[in-house]
């Protein structure tokens, strides 16, 4: 079936796994989604740990895959840090309470979005 995955690849010493998946980015195949859902354990670490600390890059960003999108899709940008520079330590003035309604305000606008892409800065 489509939704069973190699468990081996699990087993896999880290440095070996981390080849692997070397060789399958450079065959262009790790950002298919059959093969990169055999390196991680459950679906939601397949979809949300795909930056990786040691090549510094992030699985399923290509740059020669930019460009060549086959439908349209929504990408945000969310520039936090100013929200968090005025966060008030005592959240239970009217300053705090103002604060925390747009910041959900903003969150419950960008869940409606559903965009593919989210950019967060601060």
């Amino acid at each position: 079936s489509a939704r069973t995955r190699n468990k081996l690849v699990l087993e896999l010493a880290p440095r070996d796994r981390h080849r692997v998946m070397h060789f399958l980015e450079r065959t262009q195949r790790l950002h298919e989604p059959r093969i990169l859902r055999s390196f991680y354990d459950t679906l939601a670490d397949t979809r949300c740990l795909r930056a990786r600390s040691a090549t510094r890059d992030y699985i399923g960003l290509r740059y020669e895959d930019q460009g060549k999108w086959k439908e349209n899709f929504v990408a945000s940008h969310w520039s936090i840090g100013d929200v968090l520079r005025r966060w008030p330590s005592d959240e239970a003035n009217a300053e705090g309470a103002a604060i925390k309604e747009r910041l959900r305000q903003t969150v419950s606008a960008l869940n409606r979005l559903r965009p593919k892409v989210l950019f967060l800065s601060g």
